[in-house]
């Protein structure tokens, strides 16, 4: 998890998950890395204690861009935004899911992101609600993505550049200007 931390990123949705997850004989070792600070820090730290997760919830703090990708290195999957239906909206565009592609990460997430569809196959997408994350479908989704970190990287440079975001809004200008 990378970014300011606030109630709708949904963390605490991971957190329980986890908790869930070590309760059910889990197969496998799952550790969340979480990047950055905010005012959301503070309550994610004490579900983290409360629930006895301090060996698997990673917390590092704010960091410069070689230390985030230094530890991004090491990770398997991005946790996108879990929880923007807290601020009624339905869909995002947040640019911790454009950084995690632009690293070749899939992730997961649970709203509608503005420029990624839900099909691709290096994004799964949890449900829009306060359920906890099934950290077991995270896990098989991780093994069983189709793509390599580079075919993820090419999207990003391909889709989510901002020339490619320019041209998009340039044509989009032009279409309208010639309707008026």
């Amino acid at each position: 998890m990378l970014s300011l931390i606030h109630i709708w990123h949904g963390l605490d949705r991971v957190i329980i998950g986890l908790e869930n997850y070590y309760q059910n004989q889990p197969y496998k070792k799952v550790k969340l890395h979480v990047i950055g600070e905010g005012n959301g820090l503070q309550n994610i730290k004490s579900l983290v204690r409360s629930k006895k997760l301090e060996e698997h919830v990673l917390f590092y703090g704010k960091k410069e861009e070689k230390e985030i990708d230094k530890i991004c290195s090491f990770c398997h999957i991005g946790v996108g935004v879990l929880g923007i239906h807290r601020k009624g909206l339905n869909h995002q565009s947040p640019l911790k899911h454009r950084y995690y592609i632009s690293r070749g990460l899939p992730l997961f997430y649970s709203t509608k992101d503005d420029d990624l569809s839900e099909n691709l196959p290096f994004v799964f997408m949890c449900e829009e609600n306060d359920d906890p994350v099934a950290i077991s479908e995270i896990i098989e989704f991780t093994k069983k993505c189709p793509v390599s970190s580079i075919e993820i990287w090419d999207f990003a440079n391909d889709h989510l550049r901002w020339e490619g975001k320019f041209i998009d809004i340039f044509h989009t200008l032009c279409v309208h200007n010639r309707e008026h």
